[in-house]
């Protein structure tokens, strides 16, 4: 529920919208749009009816925000690892779920499920949070309040062994019901790769045109075509 509060509707808007710009840009024919690791469907609930939108999510609290959220589209419970829709679509995207893919062969797998996923000269996008290249320790506030809950939230990212492919995010809480004051903290590890890694693995698993995108979003963003 924090999630849920913590992205209110309309906080990707202006993101969604240069995204589907891309998305139609190098797929005039944009139909079809799976998202991997989709939490609780902030990104694409601002998405035209008329492009399909497919949420896919291992978690199900989340996938239960998500279709408060986006009650005309369809979710599905399934690991963006291991996943079998029996159908391709015309674009799929991986926004930062792709921080919790912390091996190579992570990646491989989850860059393979898309390769077979998309339809001939479909769009595969990834949104890490960071490289190799950019990741610097840092911390991360901010809060938000919905239907009498009030949340507080500090990520901290930071790297405990620079000789590894992995960083940990701790993410302290601090929420606000009724009058009372709770605290929660989790400990994530995340994967840390280089620019050229995720080119080499996307090419591996089968996307012979594998490009980067600067100057539209904030990062480095990947785009592969089938």
């Amino acid at each position: 529920h924090c999630w849920d509060i913590l992205t209110p509707r309309g906080t990707y808007d202006l993101e969604a919208f240069q995204l589907l710009s891309v998305l139609q840009e190098h797929a005039p024919q944009l139909q079809s749009v799976l998202e991997l690791g989709s939490g609780v469907g902030a990104l694409m609930e601002s998405f035209p009816s008329n492009v399909e939108v497919v949420f896919l999510e291992r978690s199900e609290n989340m996938l239960a925000l998500s279709r408060r959220r986006n009650p005309e589209r369809e979710h599905v419970c399934a690991d963006m690892l291991n996943f079998d829709l029996n159908r391709s679509f015309d674009a799929i995207v991986i926004h930062d779920a792709v921080m919790y893919l912390t091996e190579r062969a992570d990646l491989l797998k989850c860059f393979r499920g898309a390769y077979k996923h998309l339809n001939s000269s479909g769009v595969f996008m990834i949104f890490p949070d960071t490289t190799t290249e950019f990741f610097q320790e840092h911390a991360i506030s901010g809060g938000a309040e919905a239907e009498g809950t009030a949340v507080q939230i500090l990520e901290w990212h930071w790297d405990s062994d620079p000789s590894d492919e992995q960083i940990q995010v701790e993410f302290s809480l601090l929420i606000r019901e009724k009058g009372e004051i709770s605290s929660h903290h989790e400990s994530h590890s995340m994967g840390l790769f280089s620019i050229d890694t995720y080119k080499i693995i996307l090419r591996e698993a089968g996307f012979s045109d594998v490009r980067q995108i600067d100057g539209i979003f904030a990062g480095v963003v990947f785009l592969a075509i089938r």
